[in-house]
């Protein structure tokens, strides 16, 4: 997706987080999907401060200006299937967001998404990660 243009917009230049070596995907997974569903638009992601219940984490937002997540489809985009039929497989098919949000909870945060356009007037999809933030 080297076409794509992904701005940046860290609070911080450094974040540290509990969890491990598999934190680089799901940010990875998560700008990838933006990127196939942005079309021509810009990706924004936006790193900042979060408290929640007492706990202080670190947030990424994942904005894409794409056709948006219909409300049904939401349901389910982070549960892992029971079964997948081989010959309609293929990418696209939120296996790789089941993973994702297996690792959220593994290391203490979660993940949601949110319609972009209730947000902020724009079309597409904001997808969000929490991860707990190591203080220094």
């Amino acid at each position: 997706y080297e076409d794509t243009d992904v701005h940046f917009h860290p609070v911080t230049g450094k974040a540290l987080v509990m969890g491990d070596s598999f934190i680089k995907d799901v940010v990875y997974n998560l700008i990838s999907n933006a990127c196939k569903h942005a079309g021509d638009w810009p990706i924004d992601v936006v790193l900042r401060e979060h408290e929640e219940g007492g706990t202080s984490f670190w947030r990424m937002d994942v904005k894409d200006q794409g056709g948006g997540i219909s409300e049904d489809r939401k349901s389910f985009l982070f549960r892992r299937f029971e079964s997948v039929d081989a010959s309609s497989a293929s990418e696209g098919h939120g296996i790789g967001l089941s993973v994702v949000s297996s690792l959220c909870e593994r290391f203490g945060g979660k993940i949601w998404v949110e319609d972009r356009e209730r947000v902020d007037g724009i079309r597409g999809s904001i997808f969000s990660v929490t991860f707990p933030r190591v203080k220094v």
